[in-house]
């Protein structure tokens, strides 16, 4: 059965499908950096978002039985959280670096008399990587945020409705 447009909302579990995409992001767009600085920038950004992806699978699959299993989740999202913004201080590092030499992010032959448009073009071209990249890490944080609510709200509930007689 289909629902309509305007009844749409975002799913309980959206935050571990954008999580794994954002994962799958870095991982792509980081394979393509030179060789110089896969071990130095790339390597460590790749194992932050394995990390934040395997924080919010992991979250996921705690099942919210009691206040255990429930404060657990709420640590677990907390945790991911700051994974995210390790990501996030790693895509600032990232842009300074590719900054510099922009052209090598691209992986191109570069002809001396062709220099300057290709920098242009590869200019464009990393910069609209880390603007994905941006965006993506918001709407992560986004959906946690949220997420990250609703589950401290019930973990109150549940433990005002355990203490009382």
């Amino acid at each position: 059965m289909s629902v309509r447009v305007p009844d749409r909302t975002t799913s309980e579990i959206q935050f571990v499908y954008e999580a794994t995409q954002l994962r799958d992001f870095v991982v792509m767009r980081m394979t393509a950096l030179p060789a110089k600085w896969r071990d130095t920038l790339a390597l460590p950004i790749i194992s932050i978002a394995y990390d934040f992806a395997g924080e919010l699978i992991y979250a996921n699959d705690l099942k919210q039985n009691n206040l255990h299993e429930l404060q657990l989740r709420v640590d677990t999202l907390v945790r991911a959280y700051g994974k995210l913004d390790s990501l996030e201080s790693a895509q600032v590092l990232l842009f300074k670096k590719l900054r510099q030499n922009p052209e090598n992010f691209e992986r191109q032959l570069i002809q001396k008399d062709k220099r300057e448009q290709i920098r242009a073009a590869s200019q464009i071209r990393v910069e609209a990587f880390l603007e994905e990249l941006g965006k993506r890490i918001t709407k992560c944080r986004e959906l946690i945020d949220m997420q990250h609510t609703v589950d401290t709200q019930f973990l109150i509930e549940l433990s005002r409705a355990t203490e009382s007689p």
